[in-house]
């Protein structure tokens, strides 16, 4: 019984942390949009996406010392490639992609992409 609440509470963390994920991620395209016209398109996926990068970074390092993540389950060698390709292509091309996207996209048709 216990068992079944930890496991429904579980889930329902983490589609509260999907529904919040997906609003903050939506919520960049009209911010962007408004950052564009002061910015390169470069400079805003950058900060974007450093600043955040960031913060995953500590959030992550603070559990592990907090002991919430266990040493067994820390980043292995074998991982680095796939975990630097996704890097890469998901924080570093598909953001500047994004960005210079939205420079020439009417703000109307951007919102409803």
């Amino acid at each position: 019984m216990e068992a079944e609440q930890n496991d429904r509470g579980r889930q329902r963390h983490a589609v509260i942390q999907a529904v919040l994920s997906a609003s903050f991620f939506g919520a960049t395209v009209p911010l962007s949009k408004l950052f564009l016209e002061d910015a390169g398109p470069l400079q805003v996926s950058g900060l974007l996406y450093s600043g955040g990068g960031m913060t995953l970074l500590v959030w992550t390092v603070l559990l592990y010392l907090g002991g919430r993540i266990p040493a067994d389950q820390w980043i292995r060698r074998i991982d680095l490639p796939w975990l630097s390709g996704a890097v890469l292509a998901g924080g570093v091309a598909a953001p500047a992609v994004l960005m210079i996207a939205l420079t020439i996209t009417p703000a109307a048709t951007a919102s409803l992409l």
